[in-house]
């Protein structure tokens, strides 16, 4: 996985006098809004239900294409739980591997990748960690970070 962002590509069309949001990565997320203003909140609403289900039906999470464009992102306590749950998938681990890594209890950890459970989005970040990924990783690959980070440490900052 190159990248751990989720903001996935929309396509808003107007059909009968409806706004018709849907996800291409996400076949299943589709959404209706009477206004165009209100076809952004309804694509996000759609992302966070179609990534909910997929984590509680234990399907892959895709990859997010490169579409230019309009773009929908979860919400962080959502796209979280997704990308503990990608990650998880990817690296082949169990819910029992990462509790045991983390000394935490496999209950615990099972309620962190429940959607409808509500999470700290800093106790899914260390988690993340435990199961093998940094916690936040976009900081790894986006080139201002690394700028920024040699520049504190040059100054003395960290």
């Amino acid at each position: 996985m190159e990248s751990m962002q989720l903001s996935y590509g929309v396509t808003i069309e107007q059909i009968d006098g409806q706004f018709v949001v849907t996800i291409p990565d996400l076949p299943e997320a589709r959404a209706t809004a009477t206004r165009f203003s209100d076809a952004f909140d309804a694509a996000t609403a759609c992302l966070e239900s179609a990534l909910a289900e997929r984590i509680a039906r234990a399907e892959p999470i895709p990859t997010p294409s490169r579409i230019l464009g309009c773009k929908a992102t979860p919400g962080t306590a959502i796209a979280s739980k997704a990308l503990l749950h990608k990650i998880l998938l990817e690296t082949g681990r169990t819910v029992a591997d990462l509790a045991e890594k983390l000394g935490k209890d496999e209950a615990a950890v099972r309620r962190l990748l429940d959607p409808n459970h509500p999470s700290d989005p800093g106790e899914l970040s260390a988690h993340r960690r435990g199961a093998g990924r940094p916690p936040c990783p976009w900081r790894l690959f986006h080139p201002w970070w690394r700028i920024a980070l040699r520049s504190s440490r040059r100054h003395g900052w960290q």
